[in-house]
């Protein structure tokens, strides 16, 4: 299952220096952004898009807070390990692409008192902001289909 797990002086400036024994050691030189949460999916990746997200809104953006976003996401990256889904991946059927069908889910665990509106719309928000920045940033590219 896809875990969150914080990682601690997360910084913005590094030196990548190459060893006399052929590895490479990447050396923290200033810039120290304190923690930052970091996705990992189950078999134990490092998910570099919302990792990058994460890095943009605290480092870039100077977000004070990132845990409604990391929990947004993290559930998010849950919902699509169990579905089989890929976050980059749009069908053109609404209801086949993988933010409508999150959407579908947290509903599904609203009606069941399992998560609040406010959480949900919460998560959905989170979600969203991600894909735009995603698109922003060249992670996902969209393309319009015409229809005649």
């Amino acid at each position: 299952m896809t875990q969150l797990i914080h990682s601690s002086d997360v910084y913005k400036d590094t030196e990548l220096t190459l060893r006399d024994d052929g590895t490479y050691h990447c050396q923290p030189t200033k810039n120290n952004i304190s923690s930052l949460p970091t996705l990992f999916s189950d078999d134990g990746a490092f998910l570099q898009e919302p990792n990058s997200y994460f890095f943009y809104l605290k480092a870039i953006k100077k977000a004070k807070d990132l845990n409604p976003c990391s929990r947004a996401l993290l559930k998010y990256y849950q919902f699509l390990e169990d579905e089989h889904l890929d976050w980059d991946r749009f069908p053109p059927i609404k209801r086949l692409k993988p933010t409508y069908q999150f959407r579908s889910f947290l509903l599904k665990l609203i009606k069941r008192g399992e998560l609040a509106h406010s959480t949900a719309n919460s998560y959905m928000n989170q979600v969203k902001n991600f894909y735009l920045w995603a698109i922003h940033e060249g992670y996902l590219r969209i393309e319009r289909v015409c229809m005649r």
